[in-house]
């Protein structure tokens, strides 16, 4: 599991598949997204792909 220090950035996916990014810290503290992960409503995304350009 990612760290949940304030200031780190997790990419996850919600309930319904979308993919976002959230930051430790306000409005989401360490608690309430070890909470969202834990009940499975949130889990962690697969780490970004690096593009050819």
């Amino acid at each position: 599991m990612s760290e949940l220090t304030p200031g780190a950035t997790l990419r996850l996916i919600g309930a319904a598949g979308a993919l976002f990014v959230v930051t430790v810290g306000k409005p989401f503290s360490a608690e309430y997204i070890s909470a969202q992960i834990g009940s499975g409503e949130w889990k962690h995304a697969p780490k970004a792909r690096k593009r050819n350009a």
